[in-house]
């Protein structure tokens, strides 16, 4: 009979320090809630412009909203996947990998690195609008 193989080590508990620089240890540390605090009312505006400003009907919203949420769904999963998971070859990739998703593995019980801090995802953000825009009417 096979026996299940052990993880190579078990999850940690706790909040590691990824930063010699407190501002910036500051700054990787956000509450869950902070992209809806963020986002949410970028979104309602950006649904309240194409009702009041363009004219879009109920149903053309509406479709735009879900067919965006679709894009970005395949979008964030393919960037999941490609980026946060690249292969890590020396101590220089590990570090880059370890502080953009391998705390989330190491320590997933750390509930302020849960989500990117908004000074990288507001960037993110306008980057995807950009792109999106360009893409889609």
């Amino acid at each position: 009979m096979n026996q299940p193989q052990k993880a190579a080590h078990a999850p940690a508990r706790g909040s590691p320090r990824m930063f010699e620089s407190t501002f910036f240890e500051r700054l990787s540390h956000v509450s869950p809630m902070t992209p809806a605090m963020i986002f949410v009312p970028v979104i309602a505006i950006c649904l309240a412009v194409a009702f009041l400003q363009f004219g879009a009907s109920l149903a053309v919203g509406l479709t735009a909203f879900f067919a965006g949420v679709l894009a970005w769904t395949f979008a964030e999963y393919w960037l999941h996947r490609l980026v946060f998971h690249l292969p890590v070859r020396g101590p220089r990739t590990q570090k880059i990998y370890f502080i953009f998703h391998g705390v989330h593995h190491d320590y997933p019980w750390d509930t302020t690195r849960l989500v990117m801090p908004p000074v990288l995802s507001i960037g993110l953000g306008v980057v995807f609008y950009i792109l999106f825009r360009a893409a889609l009417p």
